[in-house]
């Protein structure tokens, strides 16, 4: 996976900038619960 921050918003970010220079496939991600533990988002 491309990072351990499992909050939607910013992995969204770190998967967009990721997917420049790898292919979707090479991606994966954990689903967390909401609110987010780590941005109370």
């Amino acid at each position: 996976w491309t990072s351990d921050d499992t909050d939607a918003v910013e992995r969204q970010k770190i998967q967009y900038g990721t997917s420049l220079c790898y292919p979707l496939s090479c991606m994966g991600s954990h689903v967390s619960a909401v609110p987010n533990h780590q941005t109370e988002r």
